[in-house]
């Protein structure tokens, strides 16, 4: 007996002590709206009355798979899977960096019975070409008068997912408290439950998103967060404006723009680590002369619904690269992947469909006119085999469906029509060296130039492997030979998306192997009277495409800078190229 009142005696007394903590001037509330930016957040409009959170309905679709049209069999892996939701991050908002217990409060009028949700995230996602890498994410949200809560751990990305209280509707007041290694979830000031906390927040940052379930849509009203003992911390700062960077005389981008016949050193750019990783930011600034983006002008992240832009993540892109005068390189206008479902589901008329690919076309260039320079207007519209039917074309989409092979000439001309300055490529896969498809790729654009469409350059993507430790790419001579036909039809050409893949673990000797790839084809580029720039598919390996698909904490190897920044022997290879020739 004398034992359980000392338990209650101290239970008793922790309570006190928590209740004169967390009332002290020392755990008063931090607001997370007033005076910080919520104005580059997709989705979301800052009013009077908060922050309204409207449907985007953004979603990252599976690859499409046709048999006679596609070889690669990570496709048909991928076309059985189901979209996966890609909502909008505040990433150029208010980071709540955290120590400690710590509670976080939101306000908000919930309008219908659909999902009102508020995402806190403790590590950001990775979006790869078609595949999003869940980070660490606590979602809490209405949806039915009911709290759901989903939990990510950032290994897997399935979540955790719990359900509690109901009657939660019109003004709702939600908290999320971490005590101890456990979530406790508040409604109007009931507690409801609790969940272990699989270390969500580890990293000591919480970035905010939020998404409203199509159909619904809600107001934020407030958010708020304060310290549950003197001991723990929380502080509210605001992310930095992206930067101008100094370029050094012996950077890549410094040293191709002092040749006697300059070029463009180029890397496709993904907006997520561009704000928020600031050593793959400076990078970028330091090293590149052009930037593509990786995927945030693709349609199904660009324009996720009718009537429905989601500019932020590629203006982000484009504003920092005018403030480092880099230059942009638009991607992709028009692909047969990387459609919402709102466009390839339904049964539409064929000038129903080409209304919509006039209206995406004109809106995104007309977006950027000035700031984007040159676009890939199509995107790899050949066929990996059977080249007999269609000259060569794919078929599986409703844009070849909707206008037959005059949906390229009709892309062109639409664009042209937007941005008349702008120069205007189509970019392709599989064309380096002679071949069936560049056959195809040869005749189709001897077609283009016959009916007068306004088209400027071929992208050649090279895309090269390693195999048992040896480059085993395009060779270059061959390559060499396959730009010279394009251009003397009198267009432009050039290196779009480089990779080398080891397809294996870095070793010295591969390392330098993969070297010997990027500077014989660079060499062999930069001996074309017409190659413009020359491009890799990416920055870093730490964010590569070239990761295996779905498999977490797997990263790529194929590119200039290794997963920890760090220059790798292509990257020298490449400078004493540009020096020496």
């Amino acid at each position: 007996m004398e034992r359980l009142n000392k338990l209650l005696i101290r239970i008793f007394l922790g309570l006190m002590l928590s209740v004169i903590l967390f009332n002290s001037p020392s755990c008063s509330a931090a607001d997370l709206i007033t005076n910080h930016d919520w104005r580059h957040f997709t989705g979301a409009t800052l009013t009077d009355s908060g922050i309204e959170v409207m449907p985007v309905g953004r979603m990252i679709v599976p690859k499409i798979s046709v048999p006679k049209e596609t070889r690669d069999p990570d496709v048909a892996e991928m076309a059985k899977m189901t979209p996966t939701p890609n909502p909008p991050i505040n990433l150029r908002g208010p980071i709540l960096q955290v120590e400690g217990d710590f509670t976080i409060s939101i306000l908000m009028d919930v309008r219908s019975d659909k999902g009102a949700y508020l995402d806190l995230y403790g590590t950001l996602p990775i979006i790869y070409d078609e595949w999003r890498q869940e980070g660490k994410r606590l979602r809490l949200g209405v949806k039915n008068g009911v709290l759901m809560v989903f939990a990510w751990d950032g290994s897997l990305p399935e979540p955790i997912i719990k359900k509690f209280g109901d009657g939660a509707v019109g003004i709702v007041t939600m908290s999320v408290s971490r005590i101890g290694g456990n979530f406790l979830f508040e409604i109007n000031g009931k507690q409801v439950g609790r969940l272990a906390d699989p270390g969500v927040f580890s990293n000591g940052e919480i970035v905010f998103g939020a998404d409203a379930e199509q159909g619904g849509g809600f107001t934020i009203r407030q958010i708020s967060t304060q310290p549950l003992s003197t001991v723990s911390k929380v502080q509210v700062i605001d992310r930095e404006p992206l930067k101008n960077y100094n370029v050094s005389p012996d950077s890549l981008r410094a040293i191709a723009s002092s040749r006697d016949k300059p070029i463009y050193i180029g890397a496709a750019v993904a907006a997520i680590p561009l704000v928020t990783d600031e050593k793959y930011q400076s990078l970028v600034g330091q090293e590149f002369s052009m930037v593509t983006p990786e995927n945030d002008m693709k349609f199904q992240f660009i324009h996720p619904g009718p009537n429905l832009y989601a500019f932020n993540e590629a203006d982000a892109l484009v504003e920092f690269a005018q403030n480092n005068n880099i230059r942009v390189h638009g991607h992709a206008l028009v692909w047969h992947e990387a459609l919402p479902r709102w466009v390839t589901e339904g049964r539409r008329s064929s000038d129903e469909v080409k209304q919509i690919l006039s209206e995406h076309i004109r809106t995104v260039v007309g977006h950027y006119k000035g700031k984007v320079a040159e676009w890939d207007v199509v995107n790899e519209p050949l066929k990996d085999m059977g080249y007999n039917t269609n000259k060569g074309l794919r078929s599986a989409n409703p844009w070849f469906q909707a206008m037959g092979e005059e949906y390229i000439d009709f892309a062109f001309r639409e664009a042209n029509a937007t941005d008349e300055n702008a120069r205007l490529y189509l970019n392709e896969y599989g064309i380096e060296e002679p071949g069936e498809k560049f056959d195809a790729l040869y005749a189709l654009v001897k077609r283009l130039l016959a009916r007068g469409v306004p088209i400027h350059g071929i992208g050649f993507q090279m895309h090269e492997d390693m195999e048992a430790g040896k480059y085993v790419g395009s060779q270059p001579e061959l390559v060499a030979v396959n730009m010279q036909k394009i251009v003397d039809l009198g267009l432009e050409v050039r290196v779009s998306e480089m990779d080398v893949n080891l397809n294996a673990k870095p070793t010295p000797h591969r390392l330098n192997e993969q070297a010997r790839g990027f500077g014989e084809m660079l060499a062999m580029s930069i001996r074309q009277d017409k190659l413009k720039s020359f491009g890799q598919w990416g920055v870093t390996d730490r964010y590569s495409s070239l990761a295996p698909m779905f498999e977490y904490f797997q990263l790529g190897n194929g590119l200039l800078f290794d997963a920890d920044y760090q220059r790798k022997p292509s990257y020298y290879r490449m400078k004493e190229i540009m020096i020496d020739q």
